[in-house]
């Protein structure tokens, strides 16, 4: 069972994924509607992979007896005055989307935190994990 400041935090990382999806799904649109087939693919590509890594957070809030608690989306810009303009937007987009989730652990006898924190890191969005000093909290980055 989740504890309820780790659920939250995952909610709200799995509505900030689906956010991310809706953005880059108007840019698809955006981009198709002004002819550049090419570009509105690779945004809908963007849009098909923010989605797999809402249902990665959500699919472990599920396993792990959680509850997950989808909010309304927020809007998104449905124009770009260029193709630049709507890379320049996902470049600062994905600079300012990484979730710091404070995770509250018990050590597994005999193996300390390395099995938890390997368990951890596989997923694709970690980036780094370190174990907070003076506790058993571990602190995830995730990208």
């Amino acid at each position: 069972m989740l504890n309820k400041k780790l659920e939250e935090a995952l909610n709200a990382q799995i509505n900030a994924e689906f956010w991310s999806a809706y953005l880059y799904l108007s840019m698809s649109s955006d981009m198709s509607d002004k002819g550049m087939a090419g570009v509105a693919n690779w945004f809908a590509i963007q849009f098909k992979e923010e989605q797999d890594h809402a249902m990665k957070f959500f699919n472990y809030v599920i396993s792990r007896g959680g509850k997950v608690t989808l909010k309304p989306i927020e809007k998104v810009d449905t124009e770009w005055k260029s193709p630049l303009a709507a890379f320049e937007q996902t470049l600062q987009h994905e600079e300012k989307v990484t979730a710091l989730i404070e995770v509250q652990v018990t050590p597994q006898r005999d193996m300390g935190f390395n099995k938890v924190a390997e368990r951890i890191y596989r997923f694709e969005e970690v980036e780094s994990l370190y174990l907070m000093s003076g506790g058993f909290d571990l602190t995830v980055i995730i990208q």
